[in-house]
């Protein structure tokens, strides 16, 4: 019986989620790979006084900068070189399929960096049932939309979920299917974002979000100018990099945390 010659296929590029970052973020400002600097433009009290009333005016600066580096991102395959696999189409796959994965967790996390992050975020308090997920989601949501309206005084505010609060969320009609909450605020829903911990969601509100990647670059080796090669071992490898952003204006920053029965199974 003849062998089979199986068919090397192309994988298409990793799908960028409907309700994540690079979906729903602003992109940054060209420059943005040496880093930024946030002189964030909301979260100041205006100055209201009467229609005739003669006042003397106190410039009102911006507070501390919120300073944001990159981060690289890194994928790789190797393989037999007789394989004729490709690996850079596979390593450019990975790539694009976990890039949303890494700027969730550096922007909830800072991933080790001096990066601003929702760990800096304020805690709020509200009333939770775990006896009703559903009324605790609704407290939650209610707190922490007025929380950010007192802070922010009317600015831009965008909430932020882990992927186990969505279904939380939806069912107590707290998030639309183009990902609004009932104030109007857009939340944004990233695989990176942690859930906090086996029966707790935390959900941050924070200023204006921006996010950005570049283009994937595969890595070569200094000597050949060519992908790592391993003679003894007769193997090919291949590594794809990029760098990429993700960065919020830090003048606004909350979180609430519910309680939730557990999971079980998976890794």
């Amino acid at each position: 019986m003849a062998s089979l010659l199986e068919e090397i296929v192309h994988l298409g590029s990793g799908r960028r989620i409907r309700g994540g970052l690079l979906a729903n973020a602003y992109p940054l400002p060209d420059g943005w790979e040496h880093g930024i600097t946030f002189l964030g433009v909301g979260c100041s009290e205006p100055q209201i006084t009467g229609a005739c009333e003669v006042v003397d005016r106190t410039e009102v600066r911006p507070g501390a900068p919120g300073v944001f580096e990159p981060i690289y991102v890194d994928q790789s395959s190797a393989c037999s070189m007789l394989s004729k696999v490709r690996n850079v189409d596979i390593a450019t796959d990975r790539l694009e399929s976990t890039t949303e994965w890494a700027l969730g967790r550096a922007l909830a996390t800072g991933l080790g960096s001096s990066n601003p992050s929702f760990e800096d975020a304020d805690s709020i308090s509200f009333s939770d049932d775990p006896g009703n997920v559903g009324l605790s989601v609704v407290n939650a949501i209610s707190c922490l939309e007025q929380s950010a309206a007192n802070a922010g005084f009317g600015a831009e505010v965008f909430l932020h979920a882990p992927l186990r609060a969505a279904a939380y969320l939806a069912n107590a009609g707290m998030m639309t299917e183009d990902y609004y909450s009932p104030s109007g605020f857009r939340w944004i829903l990233s695989p990176g974002y942690p859930a906090s911990g086996p029966e707790e969601i935390t959900i941050w509100a924070t200023g204006s979000v921006f996010a950005s990647v570049t283009a994937a670059e595969t890595l070569i080796s200094s000597a050949t100018g060519a992908a790592p090669v391993g003679w003894r071992t007769n193997t090919a490898a291949a590594y794809r990099q990029r760098l990429g952003l993700a960065a919020f204006d830090p003048c606004l920053n909350l979180s609430a945390t519910f309680t939730v029965p557990p999971c079980s199974g998976g890794s």
